[in-house]
């Protein structure tokens, strides 16, 4: 990912784990930022064209606002316990 993130493959080993992991945190926040402002784009031109009564969010265009609607849904157990068996190995 820093490589991605404009770090040369050259300079990405004569940087600490730390500094890289700084790069990775910052490409990360600038992704986050763009598809916000690319989704608030999308939902006006979506709006602009919708039948009457259908209306859409940023959060319908965003990737990362689906994600973290996903993280934030609660576990069932039967995840909980396959987690465990996965993790057990390690």
């Amino acid at each position: 990912m820093a490589c991605e993130a404009g770090t040369h493959p050259k300079d990405f080993w004569y940087m600490t784990l730390q500094e890289n992991m700084l790069i990775i945190a910052h490409y990360r926040k600038r992704d986050k930022e763009q598809w916000n402002h690319t989704s608030s784009l999308m939902a006006l031109y979506a709006n602009s064209k919708a039948s009457k009564g259908k209306r859409y969010s940023p959060d319908d265009f965003n990737p990362y606002s689906a994600q973290e609607k996903k993280d934030r849904e609660p576990k069932t157990k039967q995840d909980i316990n396959e987690l465990i068996n996965k993790n057990k190995s390690f």
